[in-house]
């Protein structure tokens, strides 16, 4: 969600529910957000044979299907191959919510979908919904959330798990200031500031980047695509990231003769880096007309068959 709303500014009041922030308006003054949330501080969710399998989902841009690749993948752990399947959004601004989106897919006895952090009134980017209301949460604050909820998830049976990010890779986190080299961290009383007074932002690749877990890139099928989706993909490298798997959901509507995903196949072999990121393409999903549509999409044809090879893909190390 990116419009930017103009919106006059709203004191708020912060209320935990359901293991996640939310900010609704309120006339009274604007409460901090608590600082009862436990930071669990510098061990890593490392995917190494005895943690759990888990992805960050990224985006080359915003709307470009992380939503429905989640959702897809969600479905395909928990109804397909009956694995418990986790689903977290960190930070959701506005509504509809993400979660419902997943959960209405996925096998309701097998899949736990959580949104932890949320700014219901202001669908925009955010960093804009956190300065909008007035409730600032530092990326440890964030991070340290994600970390709770993952690993206490995956303390017994093997959980897949996909944790969706917000528009797109270099977008601003709620904040900036947390763990890492960006920043030491702020007690979540008042927003970061650097010396000019300006308030300090951090990207999402670099906040999430403590957590130690490899991720997706859902590439940019549109015209203009291939640089979007590969700046993405050496911002996350660059960092430190470990890319899985870069997926293009449909193609370009103006052009099918116009393939990205095929352009970045090949850029990435000729630069050997097709080892470890591997590029997947999934069919153009049909309109949002109805559920049993996309039922059809997900469990028919191209859809099924791309969800499966992605899968394997990520759990190749597991098999």
């Amino acid at each position: 969600m990116v419009h930017l709303l103009s919106l006059a500014f709203f004191c708020c009041a912060v209320v935990v529910a359901g293991g996640g922030v939310v900010a609704s308006s309120s006339s009274s003054s604007s409460l901090s957000v608590s600082s009862s949330l436990r930071l669990l501080s510098t061990t890593p969710l490392q995917n190494d044979s005895s943690a759990p399998r888990a992805h960050v989902v990224y985006g080359a841009n915003t709307d470009v299907g992380k939503t429905l690749l989640t959702a897809g993948l969600c479905r395909h752990s928990s109804l397909h191959l009956g694995l418990p399947t986790l689903y977290v959004k960190p930070v959701q601004a506005g509504v509809p919510y993400d979660e419902d989106t997943v959960r209405r897919y996925g096998c309701k006895s097998r899949l736990e979908a959580r949104t932890l952090h949320r700014f219901d009134e202001y669908p925009c980017s955010p960093h804009l919904a956190s300065e909008l209301s007035g409730v600032f949460l530092s990326d440890g604050e964030v991070c340290g959330s994600v970390e709770e909820v993952v690993g206490d998830r995956n303390q017994g049976e093997e959980t897949v798990t996909y944790v969706e990010t917000a528009g797109g890779v270099l977008s601003p986190s709620t904040t900036g200031l947390g763990r890492g080299p960006e920043g030491e961290g702020f007690d979540g009383e008042d927003p970061p500031m650097r010396s000019d007074g300006e308030r300090h932002y951090t990207t999402q690749a670099r906040a999430y980047s403590s957590l130690g877990l490899p991720s997706i890139l859902v590439g940019d099928s549109k015209l203009g695509g291939v640089s979007v989706t590969l700046c993405s993909l050496e911002a996350l490298k660059s960092r430190g990231w470990r890319v899985d798997a870069v997926v293009f959901v449909g193609g370009n509507r103006k052009d099918p003769m116009m393939q990205n995903h095929e352009t970045v196949e090949a850029y990435l072999k000729s630069r050997g880096d097709d080892l470890g990121t591997k590029v997947f393409s999934l069919p153009e999903p049909p309109p949002p007309t109805g559920d049993g549509d996309l039922l059809a999409y997900f469990d028919e044809g191209g859809g099924r068959k791309g969800l499966e090879d992605i899968t394997a893909w990520l759990r190749r190390d597991r098999e």
